[in-house]
C-alpha cells in the first residue's frame, strides 16, 4: 500500500497541474480580446490627458493675454488722462502696444493714442501704425491660387507688398523705396504701399 500512494499521489498532482495549465490557458484566452481593449483605452486615456493639458495651457495663456491687454489699455488711459505728458512716456506706451497688444486692441488702442496724445510725432506714428494694423486685420489670409503662382514667376500676382524704409535716414532710403515701389507691373494686382 505504501507503493500506491506516492503514484496515487504523484498521478493526482499531474492531473491537478495540467488541469490548472488549461484553466490558465482558457484564462488568457478569454482575457485576450479585453487586453486590446485596455490598451486602447490607456492610449484614449493619454491622449486626452493631453488634450486636457494643452486646454489649461491655453487657458492660462488667454488669461495671461488678457491681463496684458487690460494693463495696457490702464497704461493708455492714464497716458492719454495727464495733462502735461512727457512725449517720451507717450511714445513708449505706443511701443508697448504695438508689441504686445493682439489685434484688434493693437490697432484700436493705437487710434486712441493718435487721438490723445500730446506730441504730434506719437500722434502721427500711433495714426500710421493703427491703419496698418487695422488694413492688416482686415485682409484674409488665404493660401496662394494656381493662378498667384503661375504669375510668380513674373510678378507678385495678388500678394500685398509693404515696402519699409528707415525715417531717420529718409533723405537717402525713401528713394530707393520708391524705386522698388515703380517695379509693380499691370499684371500684380495687390496691395503695394510704402511704410
Amino acid at each position: 500500500m505504501s507503493d500506491e500512494k506516492p503514484g496515487t499521489l504523484d498521478l493526482i498532482t499531474k492531473v491537478i497541474t495540467v488541469v490548472s495549465l488549461a484553466l490558465a490557458a482558457f484564462a488568457t484566452w478569454k482575457a485576450l480580446p479585453y487586453d486590446a481593449e485596455i490598451k486602447r483605452l490607456q492610449a484614449e486615456t493619454q491622449r486626452l490627458d493631453l488634450a486636457l493639458k494643452q486646454a489649461d495651457a491655453d487657458l492660462k495663456s488667454l488669461e495671461s493675454n488678457r491681463k496684458v491687454t487690460l494693463e495696457l489699455y490702464q497704461e493708455v488711459k492714464n497716458v492719454i488722462e495727464k495733462k502735461d505728458n512727457d512725449p517720451r512716456k507717450e511714445d513708449a506706451v505706443r511701443v508697448l502696444v504695438e508689441s504686445l497688444a493682439d489685434d484688434p486692441f493693437r490697432w484700436k488702442l493705437l487710434n486712441v493714442i493718435a487721438a490723445g496724445a500730446k506730441s504730434a510725432e506719437v500722434k502721427q506714428a500711433a495714426a500710421e501704425t493703427s491703419d496698418y494694423y487695422r488694413e492688416e486685420a482686415q485682409v484674409p489670409l488665404a493660401a496662394p491660387r494656381e493662378s498667384d503662382v503661375a504669375t510668380a514667376t513674373t510678378g507678385i500676382g495678388s500678394f500685398n507688398v509693404d515696402i519699409f524704409y528707415c525715417e531717420k535716414k529718409k533723405a537717402t532710403s525713401e528713394p530707393i523705396a520708391r524705386a522698388a515701389l515703380s517695379l509693380k507691373t499691370s499684371s500684380d494686382t495687390g496691395r503695394w504701399r510704402l511704410r
